[in-house]
C-alpha cells in the first residue's frame, strides 16, 4: 500500500492558523492570489483581511484576489443587502480584486450549474492569471459545497501544471455557532459535485456495493435521505459525527436529531459511526483514507467497491473530505441549496464568539522531493568531512 499523498501535510489551526498567515505572507517573495466567497456569511471578511493587513504597504503588487458571488432565486432583500456591503469591504480591503458573479441554478430547468460556470468564468480570465503568483489561495468559509471543491480540484491541476514550486492552499474561518443560525433550503435533486463523479452511475457499478459517508448537521436530514435513495445497489452507511472542544455535546444531539433515520430507516451499526475532530482536516481524512485502502482489500479479488462521501455543515470536515476525495477519485454527492434562512438575532450574538481559522497547505514547496544523492558522491562528502 502506497502512503497516503499527505501523510506529512503542513496544517496550522486556530492561533497558528492566523499567525502563519500573516508572517509567511509578509515574506517580500510571496506573491499571492485569493480565490474567496463574497456572500452574505460575515466569515467573509475575516481572512481577507488577515491577508491584506500582512501585505500591507506593498499589498497592491503582491496581493490579487477573486471574489465569487453566489446568486440563487428570489434571495432575501437581508441577504442581498448583506452580500452587497461584503463585496464593497472585500474589494475595498483588497483592491486589485475582481468579483465574479454565478448563478447557482439554470434559469430554465432550475439544474445545479454553479460548479461549471465558476470554472468556467475563472478559465475566460486572462491566461496569465498565475504569472508571478508564488500561492494560491483558496478561502471557502464563505463558498457552497458545490463551488469550492471544483476550484479546488481546478487549482490542484493548475498548481501542477505552473511547477512544483507553486503553492496551493485551503484556508477557512471556523465557527459551528454561525452554521446554526443559518438554515439551508434544500434542492429535491441529488447531484454529483463537478469533477467528483466517481464511477457510481455506471450501469456497471449498479450492483456493487457502496460505503456512504454522510456528515450529519443540523437539519439536512431530508436532504441526505435524498442521497441515499439515489444510490443503487447494497449501501453501507457510516455517518460522519464532529467532536468537538467547544461543545462536547454536538455529536450527541446529532445522533438525536437523526435517531429515526440513524436506528430504523438507515440500520446504522453504531461501530459504523465515524467521529471526526471538528477543528482538524487530516483527522477525517486519514480516516477516510484508511476505509478506503480496508474496503479495496476486501473487495478486490470478488468485486469492485464505492466510498461515496457527502459533507454538509462543518467546513473544516469538508476540507478532510475533500482531500480524500482528490487523492483517492471518491465520488462526492450532494443536494444544492436553492436558498437560505438566516436567524440575524443568532448571527450577531456569534458574531461575538471567536471564529477558528484553519490552514492546509496541499501542495508546493513543502512536497519537492530533495536531490537523491548518488552513492560516490556521499562517499566524497563523508571523506572530506573528515
Amino acid at each position: 500500500m502506497t502512503s497516503p499523498r499527505w501523510q506529512h501535510c503542513v496544517s496550522h489551526g486556530d492561533a497558528e492558523a492566523e499567525t502563519f498567515l500573516r508572517e509567511y505572507f509578509a515574506r517580500p517573495d510571496r506573491s499571492c492570489l485569493l480565490v474567496a466567497g463574497a456572500g452574505f456569511d460575515p466569515r467573509s471578511a475575516a481572512i481577507p483581511a488577515i491577508m491584506a493587513e500582512s501585505s500591507a504597504g506593498d499589498g497592491p503588487a503582491r496581493l490579487s484576489a477573486i471574489f465569487i458571488r453566489e446568486h440563487r432565486p428570489n434571495p432575501g432583500a437581508d441577504l442581498l443587502r448583506a452580500g452587497d456591503a461584503h463585496a464593497v469591504l472585500l474589494q475595498r480591503t483588497i483592491p486589485r480584486s475582481r468579483i465574479i458573479e454565478v448563478d447557482v441554478l439554470a434559469d430554465t430547468d432550475r439544474a445545479v450549474v454553479g460548479g461549471q460556470r465558476v470554472i468556467s468564468a475563472i478559465s475566460r480570465l486572462d491566461a496569465g492569471l498565475l504569472d508571478g503568483v508564488t500561492d494560491v489561495v483558496l478561502d471557502i468559509s464563505a463558498l457552497s459545497i458545490g463551488i469550492f471543491f471544483p476550484l479546488a480540484s481546478y487549482f490542484v491541476a493548475a498548481c501542477e501544471a505552473a511547477g512544483p514550486g507553486m503553492n496551493f492552499h485551503v484556508v477557512t474561518a471556523s465557527n459551528p455557532f454561525l452554521d446554526d443560525a443559518i438554515t439551508a433550503i434544500s434542492s429535491d435533486v441529488v447531484d454529483p459535485v463537478r469533477g467528483f463523479s466517481g464511477e457510481i452511475d455506471f450501469e456497471a457499478s449498479a450492483d456493487e456495493p457502496k460505503i456512504w459517508l454522510p456528515h450529519l448537521s443540523k437539519n439536512r436530514n431530508s436532504a441526505l435521505q435524498l442521497i441515499l435513495d439515489s444510490l443503487d445497489g447494497p449501501v453501507s452507511v457510516c455517518p460522519v459525527l464532529p467532536l468537538s472542544q467547544r461543545d462536547p455535546t454536538t455529536a450527541d444531539r446529532l445522533v438525536a436529531d437523526f435517531e429515526n433515520e440513524l436506528y430504523e430507516g438507515w440500520k446504522v451499526d453504531s461501530r459504523n459511526l465515524v467521529y471526526a475532530i471538528e477543528d482538524d482536516p487530516l483527522d477525517l481524512y486519514r480516516t477516510i483514507t484508511s476505509i478506503h485502502h480496508r474496503t479495496n482489500s476486501v473487495f478486490k479479488s470478488l468485486t469492485n467497491s464505492h466510498l461515496v462521501l457527502s459533507p454538509s455543515g462543518n467546513k473544516v470536515l469538508a476540507i478532510g473530505a475533500l482531500m480524500a476525495a482528490l487523492e483517492h477519485k471518491l465520488a462526492v454527492r450532494y443536494v444544492e441549496s436553492v436558498g437560505y434562512e438566516v436567524d440575524w438575532t443568532k448571527i450577531e450574538t456569534a458574531a461575538n464568539s471567536r471564529s477558528r481559522l484553519v490552514h492546509v497547505w496541499l501542495q508546493g514547496e513543502p512536497y519537492i522531493e530533495p536531490p537523491e544523492v548518488t552513492s560516490g558522491a556521499g562517499r566524497e562528502l563523508e571523506g572530506t568531512a573528515t
